[in-house]
């Protein structure tokens, strides 16, 4: 797991987004912090794990908006039981100091994220604006395949003009690309379901509310689907094991050219 962090925090990408003036790299410490709290301790918080957590979700919104996806993510996986109820007081805290700036810009005459997309949907009608939600989500699909695989053919190469002379493109048809990156998607979800008590539930929510609130920005940008990469990535492990191990007890021989793949 330091390895791993290591080589993300060193990761040209990281390297890049962290020197401007962007919010990525401190959202996705938020993430991962609020992900590993609820998988150190999913049942029984401690005060102090409940004030990190409360801290953590009252600060992510403020650093992106898109921070409500990981609130709402918590709230869902925290109602449906009552040992979890004590982690609701970090989503009390976020919504209502959320609430409060929302007011403030409003009372200020300032348009925020929310209103302007929600203006966009009263202008496009709801076949139009799904259209445009479909439309989002396949260009979020391609720029989060580029975080996977980056300098993929088919795609704007950022890449290697970070640490080469050159520009370079990977071989291979886009369609590769695109296939792989939907199986790294799919063998992760897998792993949020198969380590649903230790922080899959509320990955897999934000990984949802995420890709459902980006549906609606009427902004596109290759960096927001940056810090979805590290949340996906820490699942695969868990997902790849689980699917071998369900693949060689039901078909010993299909198990085995699985883990020879």
């Amino acid at each position: 797991a330091l390895l791993i962090t290591f080589l993300f925090a060193v990761n040209p990408f990281t390297l890049f987004y962290s020197t401007l003036i962007m919010s990525e790299i401190p959202f996705t410490a938020c993430t991962l912090g609020i992900l590993y709290l609820i998988a150190v301790r999913p049942e029984q918080p401690r005060k102090r794990d409940l004030f990190l957590i409360t801290a953590l979700l009252v600060f992510l919104p403020f650093l992106r908006t898109i921070g409500i996806a990981m609130v709402l993510a918590v709230a869902c996986w925290a109602v449906v039981r009552k040992s979890r109820w004590p982690w609701l007081v970090g989503v009390a805290c976020s919504v209502v100091a959320s609430g409060l700036w929302m007011l403030r810009n409003a009372a200020l005459g300032k348009s925020g994220y929310a209103s302007i997309a929600v203006n966009e949907i009263r202008s496009q009608g709801v076949i139009g604006t799904a259209f445009r939600m479909w439309e989002r989500m396949s260009a979020h699909f391609e720029n989060f395949g580029q975080q996977l695989f980056p300098n993929m053919p088919g795609m704007r190469p950022i890449y290697s003009g970070m640490v080469l002379d050159e520009i370079i493109t990977l071989p291979g048809p886009t369609w590769l690309y695109h296939l792989m990156t939907a199986g790294v998607i799919a063998v992760a979800c897998y792993g949020m379901l198969y380590r649903r008590n230790r922080g899959g539930t509320v990955a897999l929510g934000y990984l949802v509310f995420s890709v459902g609130i980006l549906s609606l920005w009427p902004w596109m940008q290759e960096r927001f689907m940056l810090p979805l990469v590290p949340v996906v990535l820490a699942f695969v492990p868990s997902g790849w094991a689980a699917l071998k191990r369900h693949i060689q007890v039901a078909r010993p021989v299909t198990g085995k050219i699985f883990a020879g793949g």
